[in-house]
């Protein structure tokens, strides 16, 4: 058997949200806004963060993440946007 990639999962834990999109997962905080991305096949210990580096990857996985806590009618999603509530 071949290996599988999931193509994209959502997973939250109260302000934590996350966003996995092939080898790459997607972190955002309501508590302060931080952002976290990384190559998990690279790196599965979630130890060098890539955000400031790959800002394209980034926007791409924050919009899709936006979008999808956006349709919940999610209060960290403002005016279409995702911001931290604290």
């Amino acid at each position: 058997l071949g290996r599988r990639t999931r193509r994209e999962l959502v997973g939250e834990c109260g302000p934590y949200h996350c966003l996995f999109s092939g080898t790459r997962k997607y972190h955002f905080s309501e508590e302060g806004g931080e952002e976290l991305l990384f190559e998990t096949e690279e790196d599965p210990y979630e130890e060098n963060n890539l955000a400031p580096e790959d800002v394209r990857m980034t926007t791409a996985l924050r919009d899709r993440l936006t979008a999808h806590l956006a349709k919940r009618g999610h209060a960290a999603v403002k005016d279409g946007v995702l911001s931290a509530t604290a």
